[in-house]
Protein backbone atom coordinates (compact mmCIF):
# COMPACT_ATOMS: atom_id res chain seq x y z
CA UNK A 1 0.00 0.00 0.00
CA UNK A 2 2.84 2.42 0.75
CA UNK A 3 4.28 1.69 -2.66
CA UNK A 4 1.57 0.76 -5.18
CA UNK A 5 -1.46 2.94 -4.53
CA UNK A 6 -1.80 5.79 -7.05
CA UNK A 7 -0.74 8.45 -4.53
CA UNK A 8 2.36 6.47 -3.49
CA UNK A 9 4.03 6.95 -6.86
CA UNK A 10 6.49 4.00 -6.98
CA UNK A 11 9.17 6.15 -5.37
CA UNK A 12 11.69 3.39 -4.82
CA UNK A 13 13.15 1.51 -1.91
CA UNK A 14 14.35 4.36 0.33
CA UNK A 15 11.22 6.51 0.19
CA UNK A 16 8.92 3.51 0.53
CA UNK A 17 10.86 2.39 3.60
CA UNK A 18 10.61 5.90 5.12
CA UNK A 19 6.89 6.04 4.41
CA UNK A 20 6.28 2.69 6.14
CA UNK A 21 8.50 3.59 9.13
CA UNK A 22 6.21 6.53 9.98
CA UNK A 23 3.52 4.08 11.11
CA UNK A 24 4.97 0.58 11.28
CA UNK A 25 8.07 -1.40 12.17
CA UNK A 26 9.12 -5.04 11.99
CA UNK A 27 12.60 -6.57 12.17
CA UNK A 28 12.88 -7.45 8.48
CA UNK A 29 11.36 -4.18 7.20
CA UNK A 30 14.45 -3.11 5.26
CA UNK A 31 14.90 -6.50 3.58
CA UNK A 32 11.18 -6.88 2.81
CA UNK A 33 10.90 -3.44 1.20
CA UNK A 34 14.03 -4.07 -0.87
CA UNK A 35 12.72 -7.44 -2.08
CA UNK A 36 9.31 -5.97 -2.86
CA UNK A 37 10.69 -3.00 -4.81
CA UNK A 38 13.08 -5.22 -6.77
CA UNK A 39 10.08 -7.33 -7.86
CA UNK A 40 7.94 -4.30 -8.79
CA UNK A 41 7.71 -4.26 -12.60
CA UNK A 42 6.86 -0.51 -12.98
CA UNK A 43 9.86 0.39 -10.81
CA UNK A 44 12.20 -1.82 -12.80
CA UNK A 45 11.00 -0.35 -16.09
CA UNK A 46 11.46 3.27 -14.90
CA UNK A 47 14.60 3.04 -12.82
CA UNK A 48 17.87 4.53 -13.98
CA UNK A 49 20.85 2.23 -14.17
CA UNK A 50 24.39 3.52 -13.72
CA UNK A 51 27.23 1.56 -15.25
CA UNK A 52 30.84 1.99 -14.29
CA UNK A 53 32.98 0.96 -17.24
CA UNK A 54 36.31 1.66 -15.53
CA UNK A 55 37.51 4.04 -18.22
CA UNK A 56 38.39 7.46 -16.93
CA UNK A 57 37.04 10.45 -18.83
CA UNK A 58 39.73 12.34 -20.70
CA UNK A 59 39.24 15.97 -21.71
CA UNK A 60 39.29 16.78 -25.41
CA UNK A 61 42.05 19.28 -26.04
CA UNK A 62 40.88 21.95 -28.45
CA UNK A 63 43.41 22.58 -31.21
CA UNK A 64 44.69 26.10 -31.87
CA UNK A 65 44.08 26.13 -35.63
CA UNK A 66 40.73 25.69 -37.38
CA UNK A 67 40.22 22.62 -39.59
CA UNK A 68 43.25 20.90 -38.09
CA UNK A 69 41.46 18.21 -36.04
CA UNK A 70 38.03 16.77 -36.82
CA UNK A 71 35.71 14.46 -34.94
CA UNK A 72 33.78 12.22 -37.35
CA UNK A 73 30.86 9.90 -36.70
CA UNK A 74 28.10 8.16 -38.61
CA UNK A 75 24.38 8.15 -37.82
CA UNK A 76 22.12 5.44 -39.19
CA UNK A 77 20.55 3.47 -40.63
CA UNK A 78 17.66 5.93 -40.62
CA UNK A 79 14.07 4.96 -41.28
CA UNK A 80 12.55 5.89 -43.60
CA UNK A 81 15.19 6.56 -46.24
CA UNK A 82 15.18 9.96 -47.89
CA UNK A 83 13.61 10.42 -51.33
CA UNK A 84 17.12 10.20 -52.80
CA UNK A 85 17.82 6.92 -51.01
CA UNK A 86 20.03 8.30 -48.24
CA UNK A 87 20.03 6.07 -45.18
CA UNK A 88 23.04 7.42 -43.24
CA UNK A 89 24.49 10.78 -42.22
CA UNK A 90 28.22 11.32 -41.82
CA UNK A 91 28.79 14.09 -39.25
CA UNK A 92 32.11 15.91 -38.94
CA UNK A 93 32.91 18.59 -36.35
CA UNK A 94 35.99 20.81 -36.43
CA UNK A 95 37.22 20.75 -32.84
CA UNK A 96 38.66 24.29 -32.94
CA UNK A 97 35.86 26.30 -34.55
CA UNK A 98 33.09 23.75 -33.84
CA UNK A 99 32.07 23.96 -37.50
CA UNK A 100 29.71 21.10 -38.35
CA UNK A 101 29.29 19.28 -41.65
CA UNK A 102 26.52 16.71 -42.12
CA UNK A 103 26.62 14.72 -45.35
CA UNK A 104 23.82 12.30 -46.30
CA UNK A 105 24.97 8.93 -47.62
CA UNK A 106 23.04 6.06 -49.25
CA UNK A 107 25.35 3.45 -47.69
CA UNK A 108 28.44 3.20 -45.53
CA UNK A 109 31.42 1.03 -46.40
CA UNK A 110 33.23 0.02 -43.23
CA UNK A 111 36.96 -0.33 -43.08
CA UNK A 112 39.44 -0.28 -40.26
CA UNK A 113 41.06 3.12 -39.86
CA UNK A 114 44.27 3.87 -37.98
CA UNK A 115 43.83 5.51 -34.57
CA UNK A 116 45.76 8.58 -35.75
CA UNK A 117 45.85 9.65 -39.38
Amino acid sequence: MAHEIPLAGHLGEQKTKQRIKYSFFWPSLKRDVKTYCEACKPCQLRRTVTYRDGISIQPIVRPNNPFEVWSVDCIGPLEPRSRRGHEYIVCAIDLCSRWVEAIPQPRILLQKLPAKC
